[in-house]
């Protein structure tokens, strides 16, 4: 199982017709997945965000400004800020816990 980390999900994700699970996850279990992912695959385009999860992780995830399509078994882990930040702006672990950020699971059949 392949784990890729996201700042998006898109139905331009999937590759066809697709049944697709979104789950919730708290910090801990977003922080677990990426520490144990035997494949981590990063698909987040923007730098800030990239930051931010290896902050948070204590894992190395770069920025990755690429089209992503689902491949069998592949678990998409989502970073979503709850607000924009400014343009420009390095997102660090303080702008993030001022915007808030949430954690989801995408998985697809």
């Amino acid at each position: 199982m392949r784990i890729v980390v996201g700042n998006s999900f898109s139905l331009n994700m999937l590759q066809g017709d697709a049944i697709v699970s979104c789950k919730k996850i708290t910090l801990e279990e977003f922080r677990e997945r990426i520490r144990e992912a035997q494949e981590l695959v990063s698909v987040i385009g923007h730098q800030g965000t990239a930051e931010l999860v290896s902050i948070i992780t204590g894992v190395t995830v770069e920025a990755n400004r690429v089209n992503y399509s689902f491949l069998c078994d592949d678990v998409l882990l989502v970073v979503v800020l709850k607000g924009r930040i400014g343009e420009g702006v390095v997102m660090s672990q303080n702008e993030a816990e001022r915007v808030g950020v949430d954690f989801w699971e995408v998985r697809v059949q």
